[in-house]
């Protein structure tokens, strides 16, 4: 690296160049004004939840994820820009700009010190100004804050001199760390040179600043991953095997080309064309080796996983800058400056094809309609949300209404078999309803919409519509189903010998009703509900004995009088008292959790006791099932493997539960359990 006082003189032109994207991002932020996406909402919800577990309960809750096991790092550095920013949309723009300097800075000092200061800020420039990574300053998404750590761990690699200087082998240590705090894919950016270091550094008999640097990574990651690597793990398959999200799925030996066709996408035609010279730029400059290592072992690592998308080799990009400029003609001042020219150029040009957009997509006039419908109703109201657009979709409606303090209204998708029960209103995007691998049962139930039965018109009735920018409408129903001319409430006194509830199959049924007025008659409004059953399915699991109390339930008159099918309105509260076998549940555990053989269950009062085998090898658990007011909760006693105890804090966080049966977003009716407790062979709910 060169001298540090030749670096100082670069410190102008680095706080230069990150104010010139920090106004940039300003007065983009103060002209752009959509709604969340897919992922910016997830992330979001994220931030959000551990905010909230920090103020109400404790800073150790962060170590329990919120969203699909993303590791906390970037969410916790959201939360102070929550409180922050005007529009929640704007609050990952801060947080993204400071990793944005992060990154300038860490590719300048890897530059310098591989090649020389102008083509350290020559390429630092250019990563900043990079399509893919500066559209990345705009929205909440955790790829920048990833690529930054990335940056930084391997300028760390670097200096450390295949770890011969203790001090930058735990200073990569520590940045790696953090880099797995960020994403759990982090390994794989910096795993092929860092293998490359070690060989030197074990020839040399470096090995204790290797252990060293390792020991740093492990106990920065240590507290989150101990408690959850299990479950990471578990998720990882199904998230590797979905399908490119941009739908563009090569097969074979093609697959490995998708990251290099994407690079015009990430780069723009012009960096692409200045990186091109720079891949071989390594025969020439053999410092560069580990850049190489850097970016190909990154394109072959996650061109072998089926999910692909551009924004997973960002953290690879900052390596394509810094190769861009190893080839640069030796008139340094010269072609330096004109690839800068070239570079702010491009900038320019490419943000005025992507202005910011300004729309507005109805959020806070519908859910001000929703909220002034639904009166003192039970909450959370449910809203069944039919769309999944970009900037209309559930999540994105949900965090809206949470940052304005409302908690009394849920929205969600349609079920599989029942999209209609229990929705206090449906609301209904005409046109687009979103990427059609994203839709499930929703275009089932728009159709429903688009050409309706008389039940659904005799249901919902339209309260509201809204235009939207893509020449579509938002539609507005609730759920308030005509009278129908009923005198004798003991219609519904029925033996049936077969019974279909929301996720429930009954036989051998018996039904009485208790009713409440003439008029709540009408509208399919009862007092209770008591079915008893010989035997129940739900959810695959099968019950016997059952007695099922409802309790006011208002049933889909309309639905039932036109198909004889039996739909809920709504529901206060579901009392189920039955008996589950543990064959049943056996059977249930070997459809589930195929890897473990020879199941065998026993109850012991509160206490369930389960062995097996997986690949051969005896595990046994013991866990403690209880109903404390409106909480169940499944904590596990013992952990065994091979008659090993496993320390309960690596297996809690997959085989604890605790369920709040209270009325929310899981369900929209209390469900009250007296006693939940075993007996030898058998389970028994209630009394």
């Amino acid at each position: 690296m060169p001298p540090s006082r030749s670096l100082v003189r670069w410190i102008p032109a680095l706080f230069l160049l990150m104010l010139f994207h920090g106004l940039f991002l300003f007065f983009w932020v103060q002209k752009n004004s959509t709604p969340l996406a897919w992922d910016q909402a997830i992330h979001t919800k994220a931030a959000m939840d551990y905010r909230d577990r920090i103020s109400q309960r404790s800073w150790l809750d962060v170590l329990q994820p919120t969203e699909m096991n993303y590791p906390p790092l970037y969410h916790l550095a959201l939360i102070p820009s929550l409180y922050w920013s005007a529009e929640m949309t704007d609050a990952g723009v801060p947080v993204n700009f400071f990793y944005l300097c992060v990154l300038i800075v860490a590719v300048f000092l890897l530059g310098a010190d591989l090649m020389g200061p102008w083509e350290g800020f020559t390429a630092a420039a250019m990563a900043s100004c990079y399509p893919l990574l500066f559209d990345m300053t705009r929205t909440t998404l955790i790829d920048l804050s990833l690529t930054a750590w990335i940056a930084a761990a391997f300028l760390c690699l670097v200096r450390s001199r295949d770890f011969s200087s203790a001090a930058w082998s735990l200073l990569f240590g520590l940045s790696l760390g953090l880099s797995m705090l960020t994403k759990w894919t982090a390994l794989g950016y910096v795993l092929v040179p860092m293998l490359a270091m070690f060989w030197p550094a074990f020839r040399e008999r470096k090995w204790l600043n290797v252990a060293l640097a390792l020991a740093a990574a492990g106990l920065v990651m240590a507290p989150w991953y101990v408690q959850n690597v299990v479950p990471m793990l578990v998720r990882i398959p199904k998230l590797a095997g979905l399908p490119p999200a941009s739908q563009e799925n090569l097969t074979g030996l093609a697959n490995v080309f998708w990251y290099p066709l994407s690079l015009r996408s990430q780069l723009g035609s012009l960096f692409l064309f200045l990186l091109l010279p720079g891949l071989a730029a390594v025969l020439w400059r053999p410092k560069l080796a580990p850049v190489v290592l850097w970016f190909f072992g990154s394109m072959v690592l996650f061109s072998l996983i089926r999910n692909k998308n551009v924004r997973y080799f960002a953290p690879a990009l900052p390596a394509a800058a810094l190769l861009s400029v190893a080839w640069l003609p030796s008139l340094r001042r010269l072609s330096y400056g004109a690839v800068l020219i070239a570079t702010f150029f491009f900038f320019f040009s490419y943000n005025a094809s992507h202005p910011p957009i300004a729309q507005d997509w109805h959020h806070a006039e519908i859910i001000q309609k929703i909220e002034e419908l639904r009166g003192n109703g039970p909450a959370p109201a449910s809203v069944l949300v039919l769309s999944d657009e970009a900037f209309f979709h559930g999540k994105s409606l949900a965090l809206t209404a949470r940052s304005k303090k409302i908690v009394d209204i849920s929205f969600h998708g349609p079920s599989r078999s029942r999209p209609f029960e229990f929705a206090d209103f449906v609301l209904f995007k005409t046109g687009s309803l979103g990427p059609a691998f994203t839709l499930g049962d929703i275009n089932k139930c728009a159709e429903a919409i688009r050409k309706p039965e008389r039940w659904f018109t005799e249901s919902f009735k339209e309260v509201g519509r809204w235009p939207l920018p893509e020449n579509s409408e938002a539609v507005l129903y609730q759920c308030d189903p005509h009278p129908q001319n009923i005198s004798d409430p003991g219609l519904f006194n029925l033996s049936l010998k077969e019974l279909e509830l929301p996720h429930i199959k009954a036989t051998g049924v018996e039904l009485h009703v208790t009713p409440l007025t003439p008029a709540d008659t009408k509208v399919g409004r009862f007092k209770e509900l008591l079915i008893r059953c010989d035997r129940v399915v739900y959810q695959s699991i099968e019950f016997r004995d059952v007695l099922v109390r409802l309790s006011r339930p208002q049933i889909n008159l309309p639905m039932y009088f036109e198909t004889s099918e039996i739909q809920l309105c709504s529901l206060g509260a579901i009392e189920p008292h039955a008996t589950i076998d543990a064959d049943v549940l056996l059977k249930t555990a070997a459809d589930k959790a195929r890897w473990l053989k020879n199941p065998a269950i026993q109850f012991d009062g509160p206490l369930v006791k389960v062995t097996g085998q997986a690949g051969g090898v005896p595990i046994s658990l013991s866990s403690k099932i209880s109903v404390a007011g409106n909480r169940f909760t499944s904590r596990t006693q013992s952990f065994r493997v091979a008659g090993i105890s496993v320390p309960l804090i690596f297996v809690r966080a997959v085989l604890d539960q605790s369920i709040d049966l209270r009325r929310g977003d899981d369900w929209y009716y209390d469900i009250d359990i007296a006693d939940i407790r075993g007996n030898g062979r058998s389970l028994r709910l209630g009394s």
